[in-house]
C-alpha cells in the first residue's frame, strides 16, 4: 500500500516550497489535471480549491443559468415503451 492509497477519504500530506517568489506544490500523478491551466479558489475555511480551467466556463455558466424545470424535455412520449421494473441488489 502507497502513501496515497486513501486520497479520497483523508487527502494527502504535501510539502510547499518556495518557487521565486512564489509559494508551490507538487501535484501527485492521482491528481492529475487536464491540460496546463487551473483555477484556484480560496474557500470560506480557508482551504484551497484547485479546478482545472477547461471546465470553469462550464461553472461560471451554471452559477448563473436558469434551473430548468423539466418542461420540453419530451414534448410527447405516447409512443415510448413502458420501463422494466429490475431488482436492485
Amino acid at each position: 500500500m502507497n502513501e496515497h492509497s486513501n486520497i479520497e477519504n483523508a487527502g494527502i500530506k504535501v510539502s510547499v516550497f518556495k518557487n521565486g517568489r512564489s509559494r508551490a506544490v507538487r501535484i501527485p500523478k492521482e491528481f492529475e489535471l487536464a491540460g496546463e491551466n487551473v483555477i484556484m479558489n480560496l474557500q470560506p475555511d480557508g482551504s484551497i480549491l484547485i479546478r482545472t480551467a477547461e471546465t470553469s466556463g462550464l461553472v461560471d455558466y451554471l452559477k448563473t443559468a436558469e434551473a430548468w424545470t423539466g418542461d420540453a424535455f419530451i414534448g410527447d412520449d405516447g409512443d415510448l415503451e413502458p420501463l422494466d421494473e429490475i431488482d436492485l441488489p
